[in-house]
């Protein structure tokens, strides 16, 4: 749930898992089921806006009283309806579309899969999870051809003043990443840190997935990270955090960097006059402000089109995204603007397109900020913001135009930052053009009115 964490702290495992021994302990004593650790309810309190643990208590003592003081209503609840409950959430764990996703990591993750999946239905939970850690484990000795390799978990780290080089061990893999995350985290923080892995003959799903949580954190933290070494690799598939195995070197490397979606937003980003970024990038700290991702998490982001000027910085990025928890988890694509850096205070505000449930919801809980003498805005769009006096004195005349004009698009203010997005998607190539279009127009436009307001005092 770290990840998922609005306020982006960490939790203490070893006091979670001492809480829920010593209550298992006492379940035990009575004669109750024990308990586990679980990330949906969790998932489902930040979703509804809880802030600390005692979110989790208050469910609990709910389901306490409930069966306590009101066990004859629980009664009433149809056991073909708890069954239904359960077929579904079933069906969730294992549906096509999980195969497919799984499937599209690598092929090694489906075979983990199936194997837990089948020897658990076959047997029981304990077992299907024991086989399936086996078999990951039986193919990664295969891949590096020893056990101890697996084991070892060293780092080697050259300390150049602010600069840190770290070279991870010969297989980075789940079973040595304890060892080596506690040794990343004794790192000094506010560096630049470059992570090496050219000398790494194999990394594994779990530990690339773990480096890049560190990662997003490290830069949270102030500090600045690469990583290195990954092109000397070949990747099972194309997905980000695909388990990579280091090349021979007698390979021949004949492989394209550029995929035809980079190739058409290199060309954009030239028409343009911008700079055009391809890696990809874990440094996510102008984004995580924006309510837009609370609930998500931001694994990087790529395809980055960059432009710095006077008055103002306009970033495009392709995101890849993580949104909800465990069955209902999912990782999608979607195409963002972001403008920055510029020298006076906006006030904070989120516009996005008005349909009928927001229209019936504004009456009931929020107050939509309407403009009287702009009826298709106010009609097209939902405006809400605490500072409504600052928020009206931003929607100027030609800013109000502007959206009239070219529907559709959702736009945060926060930490006087503007997020800027069409689609829940990525967009096309003429969609991207338009964003880039309307973010540079919003920007000079927001810079014009500025600058007449400060003539006019």
């Amino acid at each position: 749930m770290d990840g998922f964490d609005p306020y982006h702290r960490k939790s203490n495992m070893n006091k979670d898992l001492l809480a829920v021994g010593i209550g298992n302990l006492l379940c035990g004593l009575i004669g109750s089921l024990p308990m586990i650790s679980e990330v949906v309810r969790s998932s489902a309190n930040i979703s509804n806006q809880a802030k600390t643990r005692w979110s989790n208590f208050y469910h609990g003592l709910f389901l306490l009283l409930y069966v306590t003081l009101l066990s004859f209503v629980i009664t009433y609840i149809p056991l073909t309806a708890l069954a239904a409950m359960l077929v579904f959430t079933g069906y969730r764990l294992a549906s096509p579309k999980e195969f497919i996703n799984t499937y599209k990591v690598g092929k090694e993750q489906l075979l983990y899969f199936l194997t837990t999946l089948i020897v658990t239905l076959a047997t029981d939970l304990l077992i299907g999870v024991f086989a399936g850690i086996l078999v990951k484990v039986a193919v990664e000795v295969y891949l590096v051809g020893s056990l101890g390799v697996l084991l070892k978990g060293k780092l080697n780290v050259e300390n150049n003043g602010n600069k840190i080089k770290v070279y991870f061990p010969q297989a980075a893999v789940f079973l040595n990443y304890l060892r080596v995350k506690k040794m990343l985290h004794e790192l000094p923080q506010q560096k630049h840190l470059i992570l090496d892995f050219s000398k790494t003959r194999l990394i594994d799903h779990t530990f690339i997935e773990n480096v890049h949580h560190f990662m997003h954190d490290y830069y949270r933290n102030g500090g600045e990270v690469d990583l290195e070494g990954l092109e000397a690799h070949r990747p099972s598939s194309l997905h980000p955090l695909a388990v990579r195995r280091l090349k021979p070197y007698f390979e021949v490397v004949n492989e394209s960097l550029m995929t035809s979606r980079a190739l058409f937003l290199e060309e954009i980003s030239q028409r343009t006059h911008m700079d055009f970024y391809n890696r990809l990038s874990y440094n996510t700290t102008n984004l995580i402000d924006f309510s837009f991702f609370q609930g998500k998490v931001i694994r990087h982001k790529e395809h980055r089109i960059v432009t710095k000027n006077e008055n103002y910085n306009l970033e495009f990025a392709d995101l890849l995204l993580l949104e909800g928890a465990r069955h209902a988890a999912q990782d999608y694509k979607i195409s963002v603007a972001i403008l920055y850096s510029f020298d006076f205070h906006l006030p904070e505000f989120t516009l996005e397109k008005e349909g009928i449930f927001n229209k019936v919801f504004q009456k009931l809980v929020t107050q939509d900020i309407d403009f009287e003498q702009s009826p298709v805005f106010s009609n097209l769009y939902e405006l809400l913001g605490e500072d409504e006096k600052a928020i009206r004195n931003f929607f100027q005349p030609n800013i109000i135009a502007l959206f009239e004009k070219t529907q559709g698009y959702t736009v945060e203010c926060k930490e006087n930052k503007l997020l800027i997005l069409k689609n829940k998607s990525l967009l096309s190539e003429n969609e991207v053009v338009e964003l880039l279009a309307v973010a540079n127009n919003l920007a000079e436009n927001i810079i014009l009115n500025y600058q007449k307001q400060q003539l006019t005092k």
